[in-house]
């Protein structure tokens, strides 16, 4: 059985691993944040890659992915 120990880094290392985009991928998020695109219709209509980094942030609308 894991540690509460063991399991909290475990999970503090995944957070750090998804703080920032991988390189080469589509980036959204509000102003300010650097992303290439601030609206996530614009960014799933982007295919220049399969990886699409949603900076935290609220955002409205509808998606459709096919």
């Amino acid at each position: 059985m894991y540690s509460a120990l063991a399991i909290l880094g475990a999970l503090v290392q995944l957070a750090a691993a998804v703080s920032s985009p991988p390189s080469g991928s589509i980036t959204v998020g509000p102003s300010g944040t650097g992303a290439k695109y601030t609206s996530l219709t614009n960014a799933l209509a982007d295919t220049s890659s399969n990886v699409i980094f949603v900076y935290s942030g609220t955002y409205t609308g509808q998606h459709y992915i096919k």
